[in-house]
């Protein structure tokens, strides 16, 4: 049976207001679910935050720049998102990608973006990664450090959610100081 248009467009509308009221230039969503020694991540941000500019690349300089930026969400996450290294703990992206893409098509290398409209019909285009985490000791008790603006220097706050036992902690991580420490 086919969906009725009106509730998909509902969904649509819906989900294209969330991610304009969450969309902040400089600024980024960290939330990390903890379960025991594992976890996932996800963390979303502006891209202009994150490469310089909120649209499809029109040079190969900005191509070179959203994918060395991509590369390093990928590969380098451990030291924007940093435990303790007496835990053991590895960080793998499941998905980076540009855009906001709530098909559930996302490209890893961001080629296929969808972008959202603000009021005035300017285009915004988030970062979003996705991450699973394992640690060979339990993260309750220790530290979670940051170190985002080291590598994006225009990205100044993190606003940070960790739940784990049915506990939740919030915090706010301006220009990477202050931690979080899962209880």
């Amino acid at each position: 049976m086919a969906q009725p248009v009106a509730p998909q467009l509902a969904v649509e509308a819906a989900a294209r207001a969330a991610a304009q009221a969450r969309h902040a230039h400089g600024a980024g969503t960290l939330d990390i679910v903890l379960n025991g020694r594992t976890g996932t991540m996800a963390f979303t941000v502006a891209a202009q935050s994150v490469y310089g500019f909120e649209r499809e690349p029109r040079t190969a300089a900005q191509r070179e720049e959203r994918a060395a930026s991509l590369t390093a969400l990928r590969a380098r996450i451990a030291d924007m998102v940093i435990f303790d290294p007496s835990l053991g703990c590895t960080i793998i992206a499941t998905t980076v990608h540009a855009g906001n893409d709530s098909h559930g098509h996302g490209s890893d290398d961001g080629d296929h973006v969808h972008e959202f409209r603000d009021e005035r019909n300017r285009a915004h285009i988030d970062v979003h990664g996705e991450y699973t985490l394992s640690c060979a000791k339990p993260l309750r008790g220790h530290d979670i450090r940051f170190g985002f603006t080291k590598r994006f220097p225009s990205l100044k706050t993190v606003d940070v959610r960790v739940r784990a036992d049915n506990r939740e902690q919030v915090g706010r991580i301006e220009a990477d100081r202050g931690t979080i420490t899962p209880s």
